[in-house]
């Protein structure tokens, strides 16, 4: 079966690149291109990609289609320059960074946004009021690891919560789940709110 792109009056189509990075090392791995429709299916896509962790956007340019119908990207793709978005969200994980004094694992996603949809840094914002303990379950499908069980804290930060959840998934060996997107209070005891982390992939 064959698919019929349509192409703008230049015979053009919007694509949009970037690299699929190591979770560990963070470095580039492979290199990807989507070819679209339409240049606001590819704005949205790369808006997409800037905020997850394992992707690093390349940028948005043209393909061109040639008598045999394959697509042909300029050869010239160069990284774009960083985005307000993506300069935001460097700022929020370089704190991260600094308080645990190496690159983290978590990735923070629990920001808010202003009226602009560009992330607030809520990071000093206290996450759960009161006294605090965090639990993990380990999961070896996941990786090879433990439970997690945190200290005890009292009205913990986002910043906190962070550097904890940075620690469950080394503890638990689920590197796959590094996104921390909430945090929920399960259960209390003796004045002690039991609380989990709400990880996305």
């Amino acid at each position: 079966m064959t698919k019929t792109i349509a192409t703008s009056v230049f015979g053009t189509v919007p694509v949009v690149a970037f690299h699929r990075l190591h979770v560990e090392t963070k470095e580039p791995i492979s290199f990807h291109a989507i070819v679209f429709t339409s240049v606001d299916e590819a704005k949205a896509t790369a808006h997409w990609i800037e905020r997850q962790s394992h992707l690093e956007l390349i940028g948005i340019t043209d393909a061109t289609f040639d008598d045999s119908r394959h697509a042909t990207c300029a050869v010239n793709i160069m990284p774009t320059t960083r985005t307000e978005y993506g300069r935001r969200l460097d700022q929020i994980h370089a704190r991260i960074a600094e308080r645990l004094g190496e690159k983290p694992f978590v990735a923070y996603s629990a920001y808010e946004f202003d009226s602009d949809d560009m992330p607030i840094d809520n990071l000093a914002d206290v996450a759960i009021p009161g006294n605090v303990q965090f639990h993990a379950k380990h999961d070896p499908y996941w990786g090879e690891g433990k439970p997690y069980t945190s200290p005890a804290v009292n009205s913990p930060t986002w910043l906190d919560v962070s550097v904890l959840a940075d620690e469950m998934i080394k503890t638990t060996g689920d590197y796959h789940h590094q996104f921390l997107e909430s945090v929920v209070v399960i259960d209390e005891r003796d004045g002690l709110k039991i609380a989990r982390f709400s990880m996305g992939s």
